[in-house]
C-alpha cells in the first residue's frame, strides 16, 4: 500500500512540471516574438521612418529563420512584396538558390555565437529570375536576460559595384597590354575603390535599438531639430569630420558648412526639407582642421502625427576618395589613348625621318665628290680659255657659270645639307622621347637613369614651357640607376613642369620677348637621389601652402586644372616609391619642388 500511495504520488508532480514547462516555453516564445516585433513596430514614428526609407533591405527573423518584420526594399530590389513572405521561413522564399541555402543556413547557425554577422556577399534571385549580387551582414537581437531572440539582417544591393569593379579591371588589362604604364596605380585604385565602393550606400538612422547596425557603417548619420541643431550623430561622424559625437550634439549643422557653396544654395536646401520633401545632393564642407572634403548628403524631415516637422535625418557619405579615384581612372583612360597616339606617331615619323636622314647623308658625302669635279672643269675652262681655244664654247660655258653663282652655291648648298641634319637630329630625338614615354615599363619596380628620363619628358612637354619659359638642366652624370616606376615618375616630372610653365605665364603675361626660367637639377645626397625643380613664377601664396597636395585643390580658373596633378605626385613619391616631396617657395619670386628618391628598392 505505501509503495502504491507513493507512485499515486508521483505521476501528478511529474504533469504537472510538464505542464509548467510547456507554459514557460509559450510564455518564452511569445516574449521573444514581443521583442522582435517591438525592435520596428513599438518605435517612435520617426525610427519607423528611417527603417521604412533604409536603402537597405532591413529583415528581423526569429531563432527558427522565421520572417518577423521587413520593409520595402526588399520589393524595390527583389520584387517580393513583404506581406508574401512575412511569417516564412527565411530558407523557404525563393530569392535564394539551392546552391545557397546549404551556405545560408551555416551562416545563420553561427550568429548564435556572437552579437555580430560578419559581412559577406551572396546572390539573389528576383521575381523576374534575375541574379543580382547582395552584401548581408547583421547583429542579433537579446531580450533584458540577454537571451538570443532573433537576428536583424541588412542586405545592401551591390550589383552595380561588382559591375564597376569588372569595367575597371578591362581597363587595368589594356592599360597593361598597350601603353604599360599605370598597371601599379590601376592596381591600387581597383582596391581602393572596391573599398569605397562597399561602404557607399546611405543608411538613414534607425532607431535606438537599431543603434548596433548603425553604428558599424561607415556612412555618418545625424539627428537634428527642425532648427539644425544636432541631436545624435554616429562613431562615423567623427571619421568623415572629426567631430566627435558628443563635441557636435547640441552644435548647429552649420559648424561643417564652407564658402563653396552661395546663399541661394542653402535657401534652396532649407526650403525643400521645411516644405517636408527629401534633399539630395553633393556638399563641399570643411572638417574640424578646415581641410575642405566632399560628401553626398540626405536629408530627410520626421514629423509627428500632426504633420509638424519635429526633426531632420541626414546620412551623409565622404565621396572626396572616390572623385579622386574617378578623376585618376579618367586619366588613365586618357593617357591610354595619348600613349597609343604617341607610339603611333613616333612610328610613322621614324620611317620617313630614317630614309631622310640617310639620303641628306648620301648626298653630303657625294657633293664633296661634286664640287670636287666642278672644281676640275673650272680648272680645265680656264686652261682652254687661256690658251684661246675653241672660243665659242668657252664663252658659253663663262655666261653658264655666271648664271649659275657656282661659286655661292659651293657655299650654301653645304650649309643647307648640315641644317637639314640638325633638324633631322631633332626629330630623331623627338621621336626617341615619345616612345621612351610613352612606353614606360612593367608594374615592376625598374632601375632607370633619372636624368635620361627627365631629359625625355622635358622634350614631350616643349610646347607647355618654349612660349614662357626658358630651360636650365644641371645634371649629375654620375647619378646612380634608380628603382622606380618609370610612367609614373614620367607624369610627376609633367605635372611640375607644366604647373611651373603656368606660374611663369602668369608672370609675364603676353609679352612675348619676356621669358622666366625653369630650372632642373639632379644630385646625390646619402642614399638618395634629389631632383629640384624651379621656376621664376608667382610662388605659392602663405594661406594655401598647406592645401596644395590635397585633392581637388586649385587656384587655376575652371576648366584649367582638376586639383588632381599635385595630389596624385603626393601619392607616386611617397606611397609608391617611399621617397618624400616638398616645396620651398617665396611670392612673387618663384617656387622649387624637391623630391628625393632612395636609390634603394623599399
Amino acid at each position: 500500500m505505501n509503495n502504491e500511495k507513493k507512485q499515486n504520488n508521483k505521476r501528478p508532480n511529474t504533469k504537472l512540471k510538464n505542464e509548467q514547462n510547456k507554459d514557460k516555453e509559450i510564455e518564452q516564445n511569445k516574449s521573444e516574438k514581443t521583442i522582435l516585433s517591438d525592435t520596428v513596430c513599438g518605435q517612435s514614428q520617426k525610427y519607423k521612418i528611417v527603417f521604412d526609407l533604409s536603402p537597405d533591405a532591413i529583415i528581423l527573423i526569429d531563432n527558427k529563420g522565421v520572417i518577423c518584420e521587413l520593409n520595402n526594399r526588399i520589393y524595390d530590389w527583389l520584387g517580393y512584396y513583404p506581406a508574401e513572405i512575412k511569417g516564412k521561413n527565411l530558407l523557404d522564399i525563393p530569392f535564394f538558390s539551392e546552391k545557397n541555402k546549404a551556405f545560408i543556413l551555416k551562416k545563420f547557425s553561427q550568429r548564435l555565437t556572437g552579437d555580430y554577422i560578419k559581412p559577406y556577399d551572396i546572390e539573389f534571385i528576383t521575381t523576374d529570375g534575375i541574379i543580382k549580387i547582395g552584401r548581408i551582414r547583421g547583429t542579433v537581437i537579446k531580450n533584458e536576460s540577454n537571451y538570443i531572440v532573433g537576428t536583424i539582417i541588412l542586405i545592401s544591393d551591390v550589383t552595380e559595384m561588382i559591375e564597376v569593379e569588372n569595367k575597371l579591371k578591362e581597363v587595368r588589362d589594356k592599360l597593361e597590354e598597350r601603353v604599360k604604364e599605370r598597371t601599379r596605380e590601376l592596381h591600387n585604385i581597383n582596391e581602393e575603390l572596391r573599398r569605397e565602393i562597399a561602404e557607399r550606400k546611405k543608411i538613414e538612422i534607425i532607431q535606438e535599438r537599431l543603434k548596433a547596425a548603425i553604428d558599424q557603417i561607415h556612412e555618418a548619420v545625424i539627428i537634428t531639430d527642425k532648427e539644425g541643431t544636432i541631436q545624435y550623430a554616429n562613431p562615423a561622424f567623427e571619421t568623415i569630420t572629426g567631430f566627435t559625437p558628443q563635441g557636435a550634439t547640441g552644435k548647429n549643422f552649420r559648424i561643417l558648412i564652407s564658402d563653396k557653396h552661395d546663399r541661394n544654395f542653402y535657401t534652396s536646401l532649407w526650403n525643400t526639407i521645411s516644405s517636408g520633401k527629401v534633399w539630395s545632393g553633393k556638399f563641399t564642407n570643411n572638417k574640424k582642421d578646415g581641410t575642405l572634403y566632399h560628401e553626398e548628403l540626405t536629408i530627410s524631415p520626421v514629423m509627428d502625427e500632426s504633420g509638424t516637422i519635429i526633426n531632420y535625418v541626414a546620412v551623409k557619405r565622404d565621396i572626396s576618395q572616390q572623385l579622386t579615384l574617378e578623376t585618376q581612372l579618367r586619366q588613365a583612360q586618357m593617357l591610354e589613348s595619348i600613349g597609343q597616339l604617341a607610339a603611333g606617331i613616333a612610328h610613322e615619323i621614324n620611317t620617313p625621318t630614317q630614309y631622310v636622314g640617310d639620303n641628306t647623308r648620301f648626298m653630303k658625302d657625294t657633293v664633296n665628290d661634286i664640287f670636287t669635279l666642278l672644281d676640275t672643269y673650272k680648272r680645265l675652262y680656264n686652261a682652254v680659255k687661256t690658251e684661246s681655244l675653241f672660243p665659242e664654247l668657252t664663252d658659253e660655258l663663262e655666261k653658264k657659270i655666271v648664271d649659275s653663282d657656282i661659286d655661292y652655291l659651293f657655299e650654301e648648298i653645304p650649309n643647307a645639307i648640315d641644317q637639314t641634319l640638325e633638324g633631322i637630329d631633332r626629330v630623331t630625338k623627338i621621336v626617341r622621347a615619345m616612345k621612351e614615354f610613352s612606353n614606360p615599363g612593367t608594374e615592376e619596380k625598374t632601375a632607370i637613369d633619372i636624368n635620361r628620363a627627365i631629359e625625355s619628358t622635358i622634350t614631350v612637354a616643349r610646347n607647355e614651357w618654349k612660349y614662357v619659359a626658358e630651360m636650365v638642366t644641371d645634371f649629375d652624370p654620375d647619378l646612380p640607376l634608380v628603382p622606380c616606376h618609370p610612367g609614373e615618375f614620367n607624369q610627376v616630372i609633367l605635372n611640375i613642369i607644366i604647373n611651373a610653365a603656368h606660374a611663369i605665364s602668369n608672370v609675364v603675361g603676353d609679352e612675348t620677348q619676356k621669358k622666366g626660367t625653369i630650372t632642373i637639377r639632379t644630385s646625390k645626397e646619402n642614399n638618395y637621389v634629389i631632383i629640384r625643380i624651379s621656376d621664376t613664377g608667382t610662388g605659392i601664396p602663405e594661406d594655401i601652402r598647406t592645401k596644395i597636395f590635397d585633392p581637388f585643390f586649385t587656384t587655376k580658373e575652371v576648366g584649367k586644372g582638376s586639383g588632381q596633378g599635385l595630389s596624385i605626385s603626393y601619392n607616386v613619391i611617397v606611397e609608391k616609391h617611399k621617397g618624400s616631396i616638398t616645396f620651398d617657395t617665396e611670392t612673387g619670386k618663384g617656387t622649387t619642388f624637391i623630391i628625393c628618391l632612395p636609390v634603394s628598392a623599399h
